[in-house]
């Protein structure tokens, strides 16, 4: 539907001149995409709607990326991505019941996705739901253990519900005894989780990242 995109001013000789040239059939439209000789040999050229989605969603045109998604679920109903992709993007926008649908076709496509039952588990904890929270970060977390992000979902969860977190109800937990940092990230995570946690339950000994070179985990402990 869009011929062509100008920036800035626009002299009118040259919008006339665009204007009626606008292409009117396929050959004429693949021929302004393609401005160059050759065959396409992969058949008609398509819209990547996928890519159209993600580019619009990253952007915050959440509708626009929204629309984009449905048209590759309605070719491609077996893609748990776009599945993905529409359900992280209605729990952006709090839309709880209509992420929550995309998200579990999502792990009914694809069980071992965890990222969706780590979103799946976001949108249970902001519904009220905190059993059912718990219980998809778990499952997120045996899927990925150093999946960071879960992690400190998880460990946040805990928290805000008082629950006493030990390594053998909290794979977070694991941050702060002894597990080895990969990352940056990942020491950014724990530093947290110590202060956050730990601090909570007066174990300020436990609250000291393993990265101890590490200058935000020891300004934590500093806090603490």
């Amino acid at each position: 539907m869009i011929i062509k995109v100008y920036q800035g001013l626009v002299e009118t000789k040259k919008l006339k001149e665009d204007l009626s040239a606008i292409p009117q059939s396929d050959e004429e439209r693949l021929q302004k995409a393609l401005p160059f000789p050759g065959t396409l040999h992969q058949g008609r050229f398509r819209r990547n709607d996928f890519t159209y989605g993600v580019a619009l969603f990253q952007r915050g045109y959440l509708d626009q990326a929204a629309a984009s998604f449905k048209q590759v679920v309605a070719a491609k109903p077996a893609d748990p991505e776009a599945y993905y992709n529409l359900g992280t993007l209605y729990l952006r926008k709090n839309s709880l019941a209509d992420a929550r649908i995309y998200l579990e076709q999502t792990v009914k496509l694809r069980p071992e996705y965890p990222e969706a039952w780590n979103n799946l588990a976001m949108v249970a904890a902001q519904d009220g739901r905190q059993d059912e929270a718990i219980r998809d970060f778990k499952r997120s977390l045996s899927i990925r253990p150093d999946y960071v992000t879960a992690l400190l979902n998880l460990g946040n969860l805990y928290r805000r519900q008082g629950i006493s977190v030990t390594p053998s109800n909290c794979s977070a937990a694991r941050c702060n005894l002894n597990l080895k940092i990969p990352n940056p990230t990942t020491a950014l995570a724990c530093s947290s989780l110590g202060k956050r946690i730990f601090q909570r339950q007066g174990n300020f000994g436990k609250s000291r990242s393993p990265a101890s070179n590490y200058p935000e985990a020891l300004n934590n402990l500093g806090f603490c």
